[in-house]
């Protein structure tokens, strides 16, 4: 405890030695307190830590997993008519004839998530969903022993790199009309890691060699689809501008503390050490709330570690009391410092520690009611 003591204390001096009279008289003229002395303490409560953790930070579809980011796709649907892939169709057309062969590769892409720059990729696997709307299998178009299969190469790719290829084969898989195919491309690990952005590029090459005679319907379809992804990475590059966010609260345990005590707050401050190893910051909002009582304070939070100082009035802090545990919530944007990409890694939270500094003095506060 820290204290003051402002009441005057009247001090004499002299050259010689006094006389007794003489000293009398002259402890007579001191300036002697006649009230108790006036003196403030300064009291400290501890509150619990609170953090940020970085998959705040993070965009849709990205989430933190152990000691990687999980990268989640889904879609990139292409949806080709028979009309589409086989030219020698076309003539056929409400035909019953004999299926032409034919060959085709089918391409779409699937974006990154918004505000996601890019992904130190470690490992992944996409799990392609391929349905036969067509009145014949395009890898088994023939019955008749012997005869040829077909194939379905599915090829993701990022840009010109090639992150998995997977090969459906008809002579150990038929694709019957109306059937769904759900197959899995696993990203090979030669060259892995490596950093990938922007799309994820799906490349369906189907080869259907001539089959039996079947009605053609140039309306009929095939689709292919991302059903989902299963994508690591040891780093994001994300763009992080004015991303809200919000800490885990803080308490303070205000129980137990006598009204004569509180009664003579004065004023206060809540103390904060933040420790931020983000690059990023922004004004947010520090709100120390109790029931019927929301007290609201900018925050600014900077790179870095850092000390903020919160203060408060004598009748902000004593409408606390009363209560035995007050909330402290921190909420609010931040943005990359500088603008720009952020790379952002693993198991990194934005945390801080706090305690509530009191005032309290012998004197009545001076806005107490």
């Amino acid at each position: 405890m820290l204290h003051t003591h402002p009441a005057r204390i009247a001090s004499g001096s002299s050259r010689g030695r006094l006389a007794p009279v003489a000293f009398l008289l002259l402890l007579s003229a001191c300036d002697i307190p006649t009230s108790a002395p006036n003196w403030e303490t300064r009291w400290l409560v501890r509150t619990e830590g609170m953090s940020i953790s970085v998959g705040s930070l993070l965009p849709g579809q990205v989430t933190e997993s152990a000691d990687e980011f999980v990268f989640s796709v889904a879609g990139g649907a292409i949806v080709r008519t028979l009309g589409d892939i086989c030219q020698p169709c076309a003539p056929l057309h409400g035909l019953f004839a004999p299926k032409p062969a034919f060959t085709t590769t089918m391409q779409s892409q699937i974006p990154f998530p918004v505000d996601l720059d890019s992904i130190v990729l470690t490992r992944g696997s996409i799990r392609i969903r391929v349905t036969n709307g067509m009145s014949f299998d395009p890898i088994r178009p023939s019955a008749a022993p012997g005869s040829a299969h077909g194939q379905i190469t599915i090829t993701v790719r990022n840009g010109s790199m090639v992150l998995g290829v997977h090969t459906i084969d008809g002579a150990a898989t038929d694709f019957a009309p109306g059937a769904t195919l759900l197959e899995t491309v696993t990203f090979t690990q030669a060259g892995l890691p490596r950093t990938i952005g922007g799309t994820v590029g799906l490349e369906v090459t189907m080869t259907s060699p001539a089959g039996d005679p079947v009605m053609i319907d140039t309306a009929s379809f095939v689709t292919t689809e991302a059903a989902d992804a299963a994508v690591g990475a040891s780093a994001a590059m994300v763009r992080v501008q004015d991303r809200m966010v919000s800490a885990t609260p803080m308490t303070l345990d205000l129980a137990g503390i006598d009204a004569e005590l509180t009664d003579r707050v004065q004023r206060g401050s809540l103390l904060l050490d933040i420790d931020n190893p983000f690059a990023v910051g922004g004004t947010m909002t520090a709100t120390l709330s109790a029931p019927g009582v929301n007290l609201v304070r900018a925050l600014q939070v900077v790179p870095g570690a850092s000390q903020v100082t919160l203060a408060y009035s004598g009748a902000e802090l004593r409408s606390l009391f009363g209560n035995a545990t007050v909330t402290i919530s921190v909420a609010g944007p931040l943005s990359a410092v500088p603008a720009g990409v952020l790379t952002l890694l693993p198991n990194r939270q934005l945390t801080a520690s706090g305690r509530l500094e009191i005032h309290v003095s012998t004197n009545s506060p001076e806005d107490a009611p």
